[in-house]
């Protein structure tokens, strides 16, 4: 288990080496030294993939802490309560999306990313207006699939708290 953590410190700062060499002037930059570093970068990756199956093979309850798999999404809903939903982005930089998991329903919506000054505050999907995207007693996740993405802004935190205590 140290040897994995002595790789994970090392892989870190080499890490941290590779983007400090890469972000040089082209005239100032090492080629064999950068890729001297992704080499031995590839090795560690190799090295702790080995170990993590030396967990998993001797140690699984370790292996299991700390290194969890993912919950379907059929776990996370039998976690939620009727009242609680889970919200998770992921943003790239042409497109992103939303995944919104609640007790009886699971869905994902693709939209495109705003442009890099606009992300401060807002994330690009028509879901501004909770009965065309969320829903509801009244609505459906069939409805909620069709609702369009378009640029408009996406809620607010406050706006996503204030949806979780109207649906109380």
């Amino acid at each position: 288990m140290r040897k994995d953590q002595d790789l994970a410190a090392e892989a870190e700062t080499l890490d941290k080496a590779i983007i400090s060499a890469v972000s040089k002037e082209p005239a100032k930059r090492d080629a064999a030294g950068e890729q001297g570093i992704r080499d031995r970068l590839a090795t560690i990756t190799k090295e702790r993939d080995e170990l993590q199956k030396v967990f998993a093979a001797e140690f699984p309850d370790y292996a299991a802490l700390s290194k969890p798999e993912p919950l379907a999404a059929n776990d996370i809903q039998r976690l939620l309560s009727s009242e609680e939903v889970l919200i998770a982005f992921s943003v790239g930089a042409k497109e992103s999306y939303v995944f919104v998991v609640t007790r009886d329903a699971a869905e994902w919506q693709k939209f495109r990313s705003a442009p890099q000054q606009s992300r401060k505050r807002s994330l690009p999907c028509a879901a501004a207006s909770r009965s065309r995207w969320w829903p509801t007693r009244r609505t459906s996740m069939e409805s909620a699939r069709s609702a369009s993405c378009s640029t408009s802004p996406w809620p607010t935190t406050s706006t996503l708290r204030s949806w979780g205590r109207s649906k109380r």
